[in-house]
């Protein structure tokens, strides 16, 4: 301390100036950080902020206890005063910024089980904005009525963006709310047919002439082809594991023609699990009691017919799988290929033609082994049991024997 001391009093001897220009300059520092720090808080962060300082506040609260120090209580009560201090601060409460507060609550409880909770929070979604469509569709009647002066073409589309926006919000809702019906922790199937069938149905009512033009782009929800045959998949899978098959093969076909569309006609993964979905449906609803074909009781005639029709669409899946190209492989693809060979060796076997389906049986176990399959594995041995000894002709190869690894991912 003693020679720092001295080096000081020496530098104010030897340069009087220097030591109050440095505490000036010093001083002058701090306060343009200070005044920099105060308008970025007050003037430049509000102008990239969607939300108002105290709804911001809150959200980040929310997401602590979500993420950082898991609390759902807590991140609950945050996200509920953050919707509240937004409906003070006048937010839109069907802009994206307090919709998407309210879907990341729902998210945030499903994250920790709270499935039933999430599930009432997608409902509230869903049912507020088709509110707001249908005061936009009277509004727009009502200007229609009274002519063109109340009608501007800008304010038009700006309504009909967002009628589209308010649309696909509920058609997400309703199809997360379902998905979350089958799931481990409510288990409703009827529940998540019936969210299911809802967002069917306004699919089906914004788009232009369905029976006529099909599924197409230019619908009132804004929907991508994808999109709209995912949700028809889902809905289809749905009704297949509630042994609804006769409407479960109706909306599997429905969900074709725009997944075609979607992949311009190229094969995808998709298309082939879809195909051999389609078949199981059909080969299920042989099966049924009383079971009817074309709406006419079933004959052992109609029965083949209609078995060889499920046997063509197993096969034309399984195709489709094949010829998948590289860079749009996807494990959706082995599914589909598994699935399409039991079913197709199934129905060759309820037709007779035990040879063929044994040789199925006897490629495809090796690979279920391979992939971790053990229980369908064991399932295809006993079905051969069944049938008598397995046999594969020496000359023939499956496609299994040959099968590309690349499958396997998860």
């Amino acid at each position: 301390m003693e020679k720092f001391r001295k080096t000081v009093n020496k530098a104010r001897h030897d340069h009087p100036v220097l030591l109050p220009f440095l505490v000036v300059a010093a001083f002058g520092a701090l306060s343009l950080l200070a005044l920099m720090a105060y308008d970025d808080i007050t003037r430049v962060a509000p102008q990239y902020s969607a939300f108002p300082p105290n709804v911001e506040q809150l959200l980040r609260l929310a997401l602590h206890h979500t993420h950082v120090r898991p609390d759902p209580d807590l991140a609950a009560d945050a996200y509920t005063r953050a919707l509240e201090e937004a409906e003070r601060s006048k937010m839109d409460p069907f802009g994206k910024e307090v919709l998407g507060i309210r879907i990341k609550l729902a998210e945030m409880l499903e994250k920790f089980g709270r499935a039933k909770g999430a599930v009432e929070v997608l409902k509230s979604i869903a049912k507020d904005c088709e509110e707001r469509v249908r005061d936009l569709d009277r509004s727009s009647v009502l200007k229609q009525r009274l002519g063109n002066e109340l009608r501007t073409e800008g304010q038009e589309e700006v309504d009909e963006d967002v009628r589209k926006n308010l649309l696909r919000q509920v058609i997400q809702c309703k199809v997360k709310a379902a998905d979350l019906c089958i799931g481990e922790y409510i288990q409703d199937e009827k529940m998540a047919k019936d969210f299911l069938s809802k967002a069917m149905k306004i699919i089906v009512e914004e788009s232009k002439d369905v029976r006529n033009n099909g599924f197409s782009e230019d619908n009132g929800a804004g929907l991508t082809l994808e999109e709209i045959a995912a949700i028809l998949s889902q809905t289809a899978q749905l009704y297949l594991m509630t042994e609804d098959y006769a409407t479960s093969v109706q909306i599997f076909n429905m969900a074709l023609a725009p997944l075609r569309k979607a992949c311009d006609g190229r094969p995808s993964c998709r298309e082939a699990e879809v195909l051999t979905n389609m078949s199981s449906a059909m080969a299920m609803a042989l099966k049924e009691p009383g079971a009817q074909i074309n709406g006419k009781p079933a004959t052992s005639e109609s029965v083949k017919m209609a078995r060889k029709t499920a046997m063509a669409m197993a096969s034309q899946g399984i195709d489709k799988a094949n010829r998948v190209e590289q860079a749009d492989w996807d494990p959706k693809c082995i599914t589909a290929r598994v699935s399409g060979e039991m079913n197709l060796a199934g129905m060759l076997m309820e037709d007779g033609e035990v040879a063929e389906a044994k040789k199925i049986y006897t490629g495809l176990i090796p690979a279920l082994r391979q992939m971790g399959m053990e229980e369908v594995a064991k399932h295809c041995e006993t079905l051969l049991d069944q049938a008598g000894q397995p046999t594969l002709p020496a000359k023939e190869k499956s496609f299994w024997s040959v099968w590309d690894p690349r499958s396997v991912k998860t």
